[in-house]
């Protein structure tokens, strides 16, 4: 009971084991009565913590052999030379005594230092890496072998201006693959070449125009339907001379035209009105018949 407190109840006992009686027990209750213990009825025993405060202690870290009163612990805890240490470097699980800590944090492998180039924190064991793969600043050689060198940042600007780039050749038609630097020279080089290849496209795009203004146009299917009035005059002595007549010719009409079209009516022998025609696919349809 090295922090003695004082409970509600008048008992008294060490503050950590209460504490830890208090925030882990779902109804905490004193050790010694079995009165319910609060949280806040928990205070300092101040009699008790002067009398254990004034008790001799000595340091258990090996090699240290510090010795003093329980009170003064805490304050050499915090500085003794001896005692077991983790680095503090994130990652990094190494332990040491306190006093030689500071060589390894030195040589730490996890410790953050900042990139002399971009000035981003990073580790030192990845800091090679950093540098020659993804620091934006690092001056690294062109890609493309053109003797330049350039920040990281800036290559993508660099390579639309590299010499040592390929390039299609912009006439259309042309296939030749040449780097930037050949560009001007194949440009005088293939002039005849590409002047027919230009010609041809822009006949092709005359064609394209061309078709696009012209007027669209519609074939109309139209049904023609035509009537015609044939009249006859004396219609019964007409009819009685036709049955009395031996031969079987027809009553015929005038000739009626109409679209480029000629046709006659015909009354036969069995009183039905036809329609004869000079064209043999000319559709026709009669209207009427005799009763």
């Amino acid at each position: 009971m090295l922090k003695p407190v004082s409970l509600g109840c008048s008992h008294s006992g060490c503050r950590e084991c209460l504490t830890e009686l208090v925030t882990k027990t779902l109804m905490p209750k004193c050790p010694m009565c079995r009165t319910e213990l609060r949280a806040d009825s928990i205070c300092v025993n101040i009699a008790l913590d002067h009398i254990t405060s004034e008790l001799a202690v000595e340091c258990l870290s090996v090699g240290c052999g510090w010795k003093g009163s329980y009170g003064q612990a805490p304050e050499h805890f915090k500085t003794c030379p001896k005692l077991q240490v983790v680095c503090n470097n994130e990652e990094c699980q190494h332990k040491s005594i306190r006093e030689e800590m500071p060589n390894h944090i030195a040589s730490c492998s996890k410790k953050k230092i900042p990139c002399s180039e971009c000035h981003v924190c990073v580790k030192w064991e990845l800091l090679q890496k950093h540098q020659a793969e993804q620091c934006p600043n690092a001056v690294i050689q062109c890609p493309l072998d053109c003797g330049s060198t350039i920040p990281r940042s800036s290559i993508t600007l660099h390579l639309h201006q590299c010499p040592e780039k390929v390039y299609l050749c912009k006439v259309p038609g042309c296939k030749k693959m040449m780097k930037r630097k050949d560009l001007t020279s194949h440009i005088m080089e293939a002039a005849s070449s590409h002047y027919v290849l230009q010609l041809s496209e822009i006949k092709r795009l005359r064609r394209i125009i061309h078709n696009r203004c012209k007027p669209e146009r519609t074939l109309v299917e139209v049904e023609s339907i035509v009537s015609f009035r044939w009249r006859l005059l004396n219609f019964p002595a007409m009819l009685r001379d036709q049955t009395d007549a031996t031969g079987d010719d027809p009553i015929t009409s005038e000739v009626f035209s109409c679209e480029r079209h000629k046709w006659r009516g015909l009354l036969t022998d069995k009183k039905n009105i036809v329609v004869a025609s000079s064209e043999k696919d000319l559709g026709v349809h009669v209207s009427s018949n005799l009763p």
